[in-house]
């Protein structure tokens, strides 16, 4: 929609406008006159017509020729399912001399590549707290003629698992023989809270301390068994 103006209107003349190719306008009367021309690129045109008000009716015109654009149609890649402190980047096919503005919730992230202002942007999401949470990630873009157009994306911000492990924390460790026995003392470890089904887990050990004892290898089980290597002693 534009609005088109007389420049130094007198009470000695009465205006009158027309146009070619608009979808719709206001009353073509007056000072002003808006127009709505039609989304897909071509032509039109405005024309102002000028009468005097008193005596003879003399008239004049003038015609202003449009080249209509199209607006620009942003479309917006990158994950819409992230964990908080992760970095994911968003970007628009880059259309050169166009610029670009980045519109996210304030507070709920940190930019760490990109910019705001670039057709890229690559965001680090804070956490939600203990429930997922929605953020929208906007795109506007605007051409070298005005025109503007944008894209949303809805992120989903997951909260962080905090797993809960039980077992015991004051053990023995291996001894292929202490005093004529053989100690092979084994500990179980298990996730007491896992998120769900789906979740996957990875067990590890501090180099040298201990080896799992079971075929998984600590790999997506709730629960592991190992033997603790013996202590070293200074």
């Amino acid at each position: 929609t534009v609005t088109y103006n007389v420049l130094n209107p007198s009470v000695n003349f009465t205006y009158a406008w027309t146009n070619a190719g608009a979808t719709s306008a206001s009353t073509p009367a007056g000072n002003s006159y808006t127009v709505t021309w039609p989304t897909t690129p071509g032509s039109g045109s405005v024309t102002l017509t000028a009468t005097t008000t008193g005596g003879v009716a003399c008239s004049g015109n003038i015609t202003r020729n449009i080249t209509i654009t199209a607006n620009p149609t942003p479309t917006i890649s990158g994950l819409t399912s992230v964990c908080p402190s992760s970095d994911v980047t968003y970007a628009t096919t880059y259309n050169a001399g166009n610029t670009y503005a980045w519109s996210i919730p304030a507070g709920t992230y940190t930019v760490t590549g990109g910019s705001l202002t670039s057709n890229t942007v690559t965001v680090r999401w804070t956490s939600p707290g203990t429930s997922a949470a929605v953020r929208s990630v906007t795109i506007t873009e605007t051409s070298q003629t005005g025109c503007v157009g944008s894209a949303q994306v809805n992120v989903t911000v997951n909260p962080a698992p905090t797993p809960s492990v039980a077992g015991n924390t004051n053990t023995c460790g291996y001894m292929a023989n202490y005093d004529g026995v053989s100690i092979n003392n084994l500990e179980t470890y298990t996730v007491t809270n896992p998120v769900n089904a789906q979740s996957t887990f990875l067990w590890t050990l501090p180099n040298g301390g201990g080896t799992f004892t079971t075929a998984s290898q600590g790999v997506n089980v709730t629960s592991v068994t190992v033997q603790w290597n013996e202590p070293t002693t200074s």
